[in-house]
């Protein structure tokens, strides 16, 4: 489990990763919550057989808010998640 940082929407993003050797299982944390909403999961033979990756969304947990707080909206969050799972693609 190591926690790492990202580029995405011109944000920086944190967020766990397994590197587990397997395909990618993304993990999105519900409000007011956080990519350490998973750690059971990273400690698991789940995490060694799939690349685990658990995103912290804007604002959380040193994720960087956007200049507008306006722009943030579950409109936005879905879009953001696109983005995500595009990055890593």
């Amino acid at each position: 489990m190591v926690v790492k940082h990202a580029t995405i929407d011109d944000l920086n993003i944190n967020y766990v990763d397994s590197e587990g050797s397997g395909p990618t299982i993304f993990l999105f944390h519900g409000n007011s919550s956080s990519a350490e909403s998973f750690t059971c999961l990273f400690h698991s033979e789940l995490a060694k057989k799939y690349r685990l990756i658990a995103i912290n969304f804007p604002g959380h947990m040193g994720s960087q808010l956007p200049e507008n707080l306006s722009t943030l909206s579950i409109p936005y969050l879905g879009k953001f998640t696109r983005k995500v799972i595009d990055y890593f693609n």
